[in-house]
């Protein structure tokens, strides 16, 4: 693989892109919840269900961590331990696998409701990734839709004004439900 050419290069992810030709696909592809974490051009997370690594790499930091009771950041946690580590991961963007999304929004929530769970999990291991004020970040969430009906105009010639509102409406559904989860992931982890 082209992008394992640096030996600093630990895991190279790709693209999940929907299978599904429904408007919940198109949200979860549109809203990139399942593309990798970039920031400034630096890969700080791959999704594994696209992903490879370097086996002596995962050898060295270790598998999965078993104390996430349930899918949601234990990739992200992976991740982390590896640039943690001194490694880097890398983004190809040729490296795409077509994945069944999520087909209804409860199954989309419960999910968004787990990775909140996993990244309070993150937190406690490596406390520069904890959200220090999830409820102020609701607040924050819900004065953001005040926004909502500009963002939908303006980007309703990308697939309509209708479509626009559904996806800007399910965007503050699943922001909420991940910091929901995140709240609820003390408790749940506290008890498991």
């Amino acid at each position: 693989m082209s992008a394992f050419t640096k030996e600093n290069i630990a895991g190279v992810g790709g693209l999940m892109k929907g299978i599904g030709t429904d408007l919940l696909s198109d949200y979860i592809d549109t809203a990139k919840i399942l593309h990798p974490k970039i920031v400034n051009g630096e890969v700080l997370q791959i999704v594994t269900g696209n992903a490879c690594f370097r086996r002596e790499v995962l050898v060295h930091v270790g598998l999965f961590d078993e104390q996430f009771k349930l899918p949601g950041g234990e990739d992200t946690e992976l991740s982390i331990r590896t640039i943690n580590s001194g490694y880097k991961l890398a983004y190809n963007v040729e490296a795409v696998i077509l994945h069944n999304h999520k087909d209804t929004l409860r199954s989309l929530l419960k999910t968004m409701r787990n990775y909140g769970r996993g990244r309070y999990l993150i937190g406690t291991k490596w406390p520069k990734n904890r959200i220090k004020y999830p409820y102020l970040a609701i607040v924050r969430s819900i004065i953001k839709t005040r926004r909502a009906p500009y963002s939908a105009w303006k980007f309703r010639k990308k697939g309509g004004f209708k479509r626009s509102c559904l996806f800007e409406a399910w965007s503050l559904l699943t922001t909420l439900t991940f910091l929901f989860g995140y709240i609820n992931g003390k408790r749940y982890y506290a008890n498991s």
